[in-house]
């Protein structure tokens, strides 16, 4: 055709109204899945194709218009307590942000949680889950930071699925002693990006003047975080005169780091834990006068220190958006493909830390 087809034409062909043409070329719930499906048959037959530019003007004429409600998304808790997700300002940084986003889009957002779930029982949980999801009409599911890693590797039937926080699980499940290959989901997720969060903080660091940076990491974070962060500290060290590069510090606790700080000499280190602050203190060093310390995921229990902010309401957002992708474009069930949406960290300016030498 030496144009493209019209609504009208498209509508006439597949013999439905032309309201019932925009909703299924835009994959919307108000036509039935035969609908949708014979629409778009008839709009490949007569060379339809979507203009991109379009579309963009139409969702910001629709962003500017207040949302109405369109459907429940489940934020599933199978931690022990209700409130995980509301107790600690840590948590709470991504529900609000995930229950907000949500609003935004028209969404409102259920934390789904049942009392005595067996975390050996995976799949009767998630069976538990379904019914209740299908009972309540609610068909978008976030799975975020899980007690049991093993309810993000099985299929939630029927559910737009994406995952808050996969790596942050591997610990939990690794300990059921199943083979690595097992311990993947299949489902989208959002992440924090370690490996630009490591790098973007030895830069900041060298920035300051420091030039022996440490790196103390025990093997559980290093797991969690897929290899990402030490790898990021090998990959920037590469550039480094060989007396500035320093081995990690990768005990599973700190009681060895006084020994491991005055072998290596590094005039600061970065972390995890909220502990080692006081650790090196307690080595009789002075932060930042003697020696830097820095946090590779800040929060309220570590407020004041120099380090890497994770946004975690970006995560939270994040994942709401592309749950929403999902049911916005009928993909439910385990994907072909699945997407990982990395959200990268800022470097924040704290008082454990100072410009080499200030005074």
């Amino acid at each position: 055709m030496d144009k493209p087809p019209t609504y009208q034409e498209i509508a006439r062909r597949a013999g439905v109204s032309i309201a019932a043409v925009s909703f299924a070329l835009r994959n919307g719930r108000k036509v039935s899945a035969e609908t949708r499906e014979r629409v778009q048959r008839a709009a490949r037959e007569l060379g339809y194709q979507p203009n991109p530019l379009l579309a963009a003007y139409q969702s910001e004429v629709r962003t500017r218009k207040s949302r109405k409600f369109q459907a429940t998304l489940a934020w599933i808790n199978d931690h022990p307590q209700r409130d995980f997700w509301t107790d600690t300002p840590y948590n709470r940084v991504f529900w609000d942000a995930a229950v907000r986003r949500a609003a935004e889009l028209g969404y409102r957002l259920d934390n789904l949680w049942m009392e005595d779930l067996d975390l050996e029982t995976p799949q009767d949980n998630i069976r538990k889950f379904l019914r209740i999801l299908r009972a309540r009409g609610i068909h978008g599911v976030i799975l975020p930071m899980l007690m049991s890693s093993l309810h993000a590797t099985l299929e939630w039937e029927g559910c737009a699925t994406v995952l808050l926080g996969e790596y942050q699980q591997l610990m939990r499940h690794a300990r059921l002693g199943l083979p690595p290959n097992t311990r993947r989901c299949q489902h989208h997720q959002v992440n924090p990006d370690h490996f630009h969060n490591i790098t973007l903080a030895l830069r900041s660091l060298n920035a300051l003047g420091y030039q022996r940076i440490g790196l103390v990491i025990s093997p559980w974070y290093d797991m969690v975080t897929d290899g990402l962060c030490a790898g990021g500290f090998w990959s920037e060290q590469r550039e480094w005169p060989a007396s500035r590069r320093l081995p990690p510090y990768s005990k599973p606790t700190l009681e060895e780091l006084p020994a491991w700080l005055k072998r290596h000499r590094p005039d600061v280190v970065i972390g995890y834990q909220r502990e080692l602050r006081s650790a090196v203190e307690n080595d009789g060093r002075r932060i930042p006068e003697d020696i830097g310390v820095a946090h590779l995921n800040l929060a309220p229990d570590v407020a004041g220190w120099s380090g890497i902010h994770q946004q975690a309401d970006q995560i939270a957002a994040a994942t709401v958006d592309l749950v929403a992708a999902n049911l916005q474009h009928n993909e439910r069930g385990t994907p072909p493909y699945a997407k990982e949406v990395l959200i990268k960290g800022r470097w924040v300016d704290g008082k454990t830390t100072r410009k080499t030498g200030d005074t």
